[in-house]
């Protein structure tokens, strides 16, 4: 009965019914439009968020002394898992540096490293890479126009000299490891070869650190070191 009766009306109002039918179906519509247009806008949102990051996973050690058998078990593992796509080894420092340009004056400052491998994915996006590479005791200062801190404060030929100490909290012994580092030019890196050498952005910014009661300069570049 309950059928009958409103099949009856629906018969009887059949104008009524059908501009209510369409009135949801246009509502319907309209949301639904709303929620779908609303869905595309985040994905693109998070699309061009993605499309800036360019590894998976970093994993960072800073417990000393450093063991390069831990490093070649960790290699080997990650080279038999069939889920890593690739990886690499890269080692970040940062230290007090004495600057020389040539003409007998020096500048104290402080300098970040980042050290990479021959077959580095540095070297896959560096536009102007040097065809034989990064040499012994030379370095390239990073670059990328999207990433732009001023002029640095090196110039090509100025002799970067380093002494890194290694403290072995074991023996307690320490170890000087001088270091003298001629700057060959400036690497012109794309987004995802500067993002990957530096850490996703300089290690420092144009600031000062005190050492010893002085204010020394930082630079605010990398230098790349085989």
């Amino acid at each position: 009965m309950s059928l009958l009766y409103a099949a009856k009306h629906v018969v009887r109002s059949w104008h009524l019914f059908i501009a209510l039918l369409l009135g949801i179906m246009l509502a319907s519509t309209f949301f639904a439009g709303l929620n779908i247009k609303a869905n595309r806008v985040t994905e693109q949102a998070l699309d061009q968020q993605l499309s800036t990051i360019y590894t998976d996973l970093e994993i960072t050690s800073y417990s000393p002394p450093f063991n390069l058998a831990h490093l070649d078990t960790v290699k080997q593992q990650l080279s038999n898992n069939g889920n890593v796509k690739s990886f690499e080894v890269m080692a970040r420092a940062s230290s007090q540096a004495v600057v020389y340009d040539g003409t007998n004056q020096s500048t104290t400052t402080y300098a970040s490293l980042v050290g990479i491998s021959d077959n580095s994915r540095v070297y896959d996006d560096w536009l102007n890479k040097p065809s034989e590479g990064l040499g012994e005791n030379e370095t390239y200062i990073t670059e990328n126009e999207n990433v732009q801190f001023g002029t640095s404060q090196l110039k090509v030929g100025d002799v970067v000299s380093i002494n890194f100490t290694i403290f072995n909290p074991e023996t307690r012994a320490v170890t000087l490891l001088p270091l003298n580092l001629t700057v060959k030019g400036f690497a012109q890196l794309d987004d995802e070869a500067y993002n990957i050498a530096t850490g996703y952005g300089p290690q420092r910014g144009p600031i000062g650190i005190i050492d010893l009661g002085k204010m020394y300069p930082v630079f605010p570049d990398s230098m790349l070191v085989n």
